[in-house]
């Protein structure tokens, strides 16, 4: 069934305003000069209820779901800046310790079941009973910060219900006026009360994610079929709403999340981004040990990420009883994906060995137009992962992911991650603690390499140099932990998890009832394909000597080309070859065993093993010199637990055995794996079955997250050479889906380069 006109002209006039330069919203004030003495966190429940109570309101033309970050008919763009809420002192006190105003990480999916259930009054009313019997000042100022932020979502929502009933009276089709009026009536129920149909609870959702856009916080919507579906079925039942008419709004629910997408073709030109880059310099490729690594950015992401902010969609999976539960509304949102055909929101299908044939097909032909999404994640590796990290098996059924991939608990955890590169970790076991590339000393001196007389005494340095970065990680994850509490609470979040309420504290301050850590491990694949290279060639065949290899490493393999052929013929990880596959299964083994000790030393928090690089695949590179596997200085990384450039000769059967090979219970944050497919390999019926036993076979091996890209280099040139023809052309970048037009002329290549290399 093909899109609504309604739909196809939303679409259309989305991408019109992508061209369109922005004007920002900033007339915001300040609220310290009536509430400067109030405690820091009830300041900026202050500031977010003035913020929705002054953000001008708009409803795109045609549109069944009211509410935009952008206004098209003015061009007007509401940032995320609140009004001033912090003294001069505050800020600056947040700013010796790193933070800001600012310092809202997001990651975080609110419990929008709890929304729907209780609605804004049932939460007041929760934290008003609470602030009576409240033991402390700190309880006291977050039980009023949340009933300040529930009475702004209700001022929000009677405001865009307004508006809507305001339009109804000017609009002259009496068609579109009764729909601006069953908006206004939506609004004026939900979110203030309990969601009663399927129109309310979606509405509900996307204007709640809206203020949390408007407020600063970039979030996930989790798993949206299982959060509506129940008010769905009940409209269908009492013949309230005919299934077209819930399509066409899923269909234009999912259009919301790309009206504040930018051409950045346009606003971003090449001779900028070099500027940017070389204002950016120090922070563009080195990293210092146990630096905030959620917090950096460079000139390339600016590029790269233009139109990524956090918006996931999960749908499918199994339910907390254990059993399958996608229902009708998991297959409209997999066909509004692939009708609207744009990168947002970042779309993953959750699947297991419960999952129906007619899912699968539905998913991979979705996948075909997609432009790498969905993505797929396996409930039969991650939820096992989950319960041997501590968390209760019911939780652990209903994960879901933040806004790229990692794992966490819907409506219930605080999160944060930190990357660290651990193919730095082997160069400063083969470079006695130092960067190759300015000879920086960054780790223990784990003595000269070049006396290494055997591969377990290789491998233990690098151990010991992981170790050393993983302790070190740890401790200061744990030791400014809640330091944003000083300075950026989320009083709005907080009441809309579970935990922060109970705990009568915010978020930020553990107030969830899970704080998980991520520690992602970068390069991974490279590390197992050097030390692969070690064992083989320098101890077992004896082709060169460890003085030969380090010199090499030393000289970035100018003048020792014989050696680099040797180290890249070597056994690579994703050609299913157990030699290296062994290797880098062992290594995240020791990884996990080693974090599962740290995590004693801490109470209120699990730290979480995983292996990915988002898009930063090419910074990560330009960080490291040479590594034995035949890489060069400054080359990029493959993406997330991506088989290296040119490993993959055995295609993607090859690469889905040798990821896995790897534990995945030792992997409870993920380690997606990204591959592509050629276009003519899934042409037709015959192709799709091929498609689908791809996937089919990730899933049943044990595969943890599998990201598909399908693209021809042919066509991936033509778009370089012609962008305009090619506005719709989507790939994977290691966390979400971009434009191949918009990308960075760097980025365009390393995808090709990619598609040739596998």
């Amino acid at each position: 069934m093909p899109a609504s006109i309604r739909v196809k002209t939303l679409g259309e006039n989305i991408r019109d305003c992508m061209l369109c330069p922005k004007t920002n919203f900033t007339d915001l004030g300040s609220i310290l000069s009536e509430s400067g003495s109030e405690p820091l966190i009830v300041r900026n429940a202050l500031a977010v209820k003035r913020k929705l109570s002054i953000v001008p309101v708009a409803v795109w033309q045609g549109q069944l779901v009211p509410g935009s970050i952008t206004l098209p008919e003015s061009d007007l763009f509401l940032t995320e800046a609140l009004p001033d809420y912090a003294t001069a002192q505050e800020k600056e006190n947040a700013r010796a310790r790193g933070y800001s105003v600012s310092s809202i990480v997001g990651h975080i999916v609110p419990s929008y079941p709890k929304l729907l259930r209780l609605g804004v009054c049932g939460i007041r009313k929760d934290a008003r009973e609470r602030l009576e019997t409240a033991k402390s000042e700190s309880s006291n100022a977050f039980y009023r910060a949340c009933i300040i932020v529930m009475d702004a979502l209700e001022v929000f929502a009677l405001r865009y219900s307004e508006h809507c009933a305001d339009l109804a009276e000017k609009e002259p089709d009496p068609i579109r006026a009764d729909e601006l009026r069953a908006m206004a009536s939506d609004l004026q129920n939900c979110p203030s009360k309990p969601a009663k149909s399927f129109s309310q609870a979606v509405n509900a959702i996307w204007l709640t994610h809206l203020a949390f856009q408007l407020t600063g916080n970039a979030l996930a919507i989790g798993r949206f079929d299982q959060h509506v579906w129940q008010y769905l079925k009940a409209d269908l039942e009492n013949g309230v709403i005919s299934m077209e008419s819930a399509q066409e709004l899923v269909d234009c629910f999912m259009l919301k999340f790309n009206e504040r997408a930018l051409d950045n073709g346009i606003t971003f030109a090449k001779t900028d981004f070099e500027k940017a880059r070389e204002g950016n310099e120090a922070n563009w490729a080195k990293r210092d040990p146990f630096a905030h690594q959620t917090q950096r950015t460079n000139a390339r992401d600016n590029v790269d990420a233009t139109n990524h902010w956090l918006q996931n969609v999960i749908v499918g999976g199994v339910g907390t009883d254990g059993e399958d539960a996608a229902n009708p509304v998991t297959y409209m949102v997999l066909e509004a994906f692939d009708r609207n055909r744009m990168t947002n929101p970042c779309l993953t299908v959750r699947l297991s060995s419960k999952t129906s044939p007619e899912l699968y097909r539905k998913s991979c032909e979705v996948l075909l137009n997609g432009g790498g999404l969905p993505a797929f994640f396996n409930d039969d590796a991650i939820i096992p992962a989950l319960t041997r990290w501590g968390i209760p098996l019911e939780d652990a059924r209903d994960y879901t992911n933040d806004g790229c991939w990692e794992i966490i608990i819907a409506g219930r955890n605080d999160f944060y991650f930190d990357r660290f590169n651990m193919l730095r970790c082997l160069e400063w076991a083969l470079n006695r603690g130092k960067s190759r590339i300015d000879g920086k000393l960054e780790a223990p001196d784990p003595g000269d390499p070049s006396a290494f007389d055997c591969y377990d005494r290789a491998y233990s340095a690098f151990l010991d140099e992981l170790y050393y970065e993983l302790d070190g990680l740890m401790e200061k994850n744990h030791r400014e932990f809640g330091a944003r509490y000083d300075i950026a609470p989320v009083p709005l979040l907080s009441a809309l998890l579970d935990g922060p309420m109970e705990a009568g504290d915010d978020m930020t301050k553990c107030g969830a009832k899970y704080v998980t850590y991520g520690l992602i491990a970068e390069g991974a694949s490279h590390v197992a394909d050097s030390l692969a290279a070690i064992k083989k060639v320098i101890f077992e065949d004896k082709a060169a000597s460890m003085p030969e290899l380090i010199r090499a490493l030393d000289d970035n393999f100018t003048g020792h080309e014989a050696l680099r052929a040797k180290l890249m013929n070597a056994p690579k990880y994703g050609r299913g070859d157990a030699y290296a596959d062994d290797i880098a299964a062992d290594v995240f083994d020791k990884f996990a065993q080693k974090t599962a000790e740290l995590n004693k030393k801490y109470t209120n928090m699990i730290f979480l093993p995983g292996a990915g690089t988002f898009s930063w695949y090419i910074a990560i590179g330009e960080g490291c010199g040479p590594s034995p596997d035949g890489r060069l200085a400054g080359e990029a990384v493959s993406s997330n637990m991506s088989p290296s450039a040119g490993a993959a000769t055995r295609g993607v059967t090859g690469s889905i055995i040798s990821h896995t090979a790897l534990d995945m219970t030792a992997l409870p944050v993920g380690s997606p794996t990204d591959l592509r497919l050629s276009a003519k390999l899934v042409e037709g019926e015959g192709g799709m079955e091929r498609l689908m036993g791809v996937v089919k076979s990730f899933v049943t091996l044990g595969g943890n997250m599998l990201t598909l890209t399908v693209a021809d280099t042919g066509l991936l040139r033509k778009a370089q050479e012609q962008p305009e023809k090619y506005r719709d052309l989507r790939v994977r970048m290691g966390g979400w889906s971009a434009y191949f037009t918009m990308l960075s002329k760097e980025q365009q290549e390393y995808h090709i380069q990619k598609e040739e290399g596998i």
